[in-house]
């Protein structure tokens, strides 16, 4: 004879068939709404999609906004988008140079720039400043003393360059007024300095330029000195790739920047191949979060490697220096790294050639 149940326990079972539907619901739902935070976190640049401006900003750390929930479809697209970065090597427009300059283009320094159509094409152009901008200091008597008329920085602006970095050996050649002048002398010409600045705090801010909704970092660093220059609380000056705080600053800039990129003036004049110590900087360097890293100072080419997902150019030579004496220091290299959203899809090198008045043709 079949069991009876009361009206109660019918209610009982309802309520609770009802209640387990809900709580199934609300965890589908909710296994949907961290999946979407997820995509968004991976690809988390969508918000400016589509911008067409450069814009350049400075931080030290991570931003701690909130993530932004978007549709899929955009997210993808965002991802798909190609940025290219190019990286160029020493450019020195003093001694021989400024020279040519006004004896052959009535000091017109963009005759220097013949030919560099290859690269102007890039949503970001980086370079090595081997010297001071300025017509103050005083010269500080080194072997070599170079220091740049004022008059090249609407030029470096007009021929495309957006990031020029500072932190390397000839910093200082007219001390410490012309390369404090020097800061000033690109305020408002819209290329971010990199590597030095008016404190120490200052020159290891990150400048970061976005382009196709990912924030690209930039940092950089002399191991070769001058170490008298460096940086202090409230003095000018730059980085010191030796400085124990060098990590540090490093994986501060990575989380505050999708992809970074760390340029290091290192290494050994007119050596072909890197040292253990290029190798040990540039390996620290991606360990602590950088993608790309950019050696200049050798005034030769060395090798381009792959290391944990980054790319390591341990010297791209001269790009226009007056070093007529030997055609290695004649010919730099020019690398263009192509981005798919925050990873390097591919590496293309370039040769840049200069011909005896030190005019440069990338090829």
């Amino acid at each position: 004879m079949p069991k009876k149940h009361s009206p109660g326990k019918y209610f009982l079972c309802i309520a609770y068939a009802l209640f387990c539907g809900v709580g199934t619901a609300y965890l589908a739902l909710s296994l949907f709404n961290n999946a979407e935070v997820k995509l968004v976190s991976r690809f988390p640049a969508v918000a400016s999609r589509g911008q067409q401006a450069t814009a350049i900003s400075v931080a030290v750390v991570a931003s701690s906004a909130p993530v932004s929930v978007v549709p899929v479809v955009d997210t993808l697209k965002s991802a798909s988008t190609t940025t290219t970065l190019a990286f160029v090597g020493d450019i020195m427009l003093d001694r021989g140079v400024k020279q040519s300059v006004l004896k052959n283009s009535a000091g017109d320094y963009n005759s220097v720039f013949s030919d560099i159509s290859r690269i102007k094409d890039s949503d970001i152009l980086v370079g090595n400043l081997e010297g001071p901008v300025s017509d103050r200091g005083f010269d500080m008597k080194n072997s070599y003393s170079f220091r740049m008329a004022p008059a090249v920085v609407p030029v470096l602006a007009a021929q495309g360059f957006d990031v020029l970095s500072v932190a390397n050996n000839h910093a200082g050649d007219w001390g410490k007024p012309a390369f404090a002048d020097t800061l000033v002398k690109f305020q408002n010409s819209g290329i971010a300095l990199v590597g030095g600045g008016n404190s120490l705090v200052e020159a290891g801010q990150v400048k970061i330029i976005e382009k196709n909704g990912v924030k690209f970092g930039f940092l950089s660093f002399s191991d070769v000195g001058p170490n008298w220059l460096k940086a202090g609380s409230t003095t000018p000056g730059i980085l010191i790739a030796g400085d124990p705080e060098t990590p540090d600053i490093i994986r501060q800039a990575s989380t505050a920047c999708d992809v970074l990129s760390v340029s290091f003036h290192f290494g050994n004049e007119y050596e072909t191949s890197p040292s253990w110590r290029q190798r040990e900087l540039a390996q620290m360097a991606i360990d602590n979060g950088a993608k790309i890293i950019v050696g200049t100072h050798p005034h030769v080419v060395e090798p381009v490697e792959m290391y944990r997902g980054g790319v390591i150019m341990y010297s791209l030579g001269n790009f226009v220096f007056d070093q007529y004496f030997s055609t290695s220091t004649m010919n730099g290299l020019v690398v263009k790294v192509h981005m798919k959203g925050k990873e390097i899809d591919s590496v293309e090198k370039l040769n840049a050639k200069l011909d005896p008045s030190f005019r440069v043709r990338v090829e």
